[in-house]
């Protein structure tokens, strides 16, 4: 009887960690690339006429440069799904500034953002009570709860005026990617489903694509998203 019991509990064990290690299995990395256009200017930037600006100085003898998209800090790529995969929303503050400055976040989650910078930072939102200027310390966070509806609002600061996040909040949020500066993204351990990629810049919306993601197969999405801004800006 005791070698009987003994047999059926180690079939139990074998047989639970068999179905732990499939059900891990089935998450799987999505990647895949940005179509980044050379002449996609950051909304906050201004260029009107030929001539631009070195180092927030009008320079009339060299060509004026190029805006850049500093990509990782600026631009927010993110999985929309019905799936219970809600990502946490822990950023820092780093470099004199939010990373990223473009923020996507589940509706009703708890903000938390970390000052890794030397300096206080007092961040606020214009009109919602729960975000109130209040100093941030070095090495000190702050959470705040967020609204539990879809919406979009602008993180500032009221010590270095300088400082600006948009913040988007959405109802479905799977996964946030990682991005790299020639706009190459991955996600790590995404459950099988149907998802709506989209990406967002500042406060604007710039790219959406559906991916289907299969059980048991990594997914490179071979064809980039071509981000494009609104014909107003």
């Amino acid at each position: 009887m005791r070698t009987t019991a003994s047999v059926t509990v180690v079939l139990a064990g074998l047989l639970l960690g068999v179905t732990l290690v499939a059900t891990t299995a089935t998450a799987i990395p999505v990647s895949g690339r940005l179509d980044i256009p050379r002449n996609f200017a950051p909304p906050h930037v201004e260029s009107e006429g030929p001539a631009g600006y070195y180092w927030q100085e009008r320079n009339g003898v060299i060509d004026a440069r190029p805006p850049r998209v500093d990509v990782p800090r600026e631009v927010a790529a993110v999985l929309l799904g019905d799936i219970e995969n809600r990502p946490d929303s822990s950023f820092q503050i780093q470099g004199g500034n939010l990373l990223p400055s473009t923020l996507v976040v589940q509706a009703g989650s708890n903000l938390r953002i970390q000052n890794t910078d030397g300096c206080s930072h007092e961040l606020f939102v214009l009109d919602m009570e729960a975000f109130a200027a209040l100093q941030t310390a070095p090495g000190n966070a702050r959470t705040v709860q967020l609204p539990g509806e879809a919406s979009h609002f602008v993180i500032q600061d009221r010590i270095h005026p300088h400082v600006k996040a948009h913040v988007h909040i959405v109802t479905n949020l799977v996964a946030r990617a990682r991005l790299g500066d020639d706009g190459r993204f991955s996600f790590e351990d995404v459950p099988p489903g149907t998802y709506t990629l989209k990406v967002y810049y500042g406060e604007l919306e710039v790219g959406s694509r559906e991916i289907v993601v299969e059980d048991g197969r990594d997914l490179t999405i071979e064809e980039p998203l071509s981000l494009t801004l609104p014909a107003s800006q």
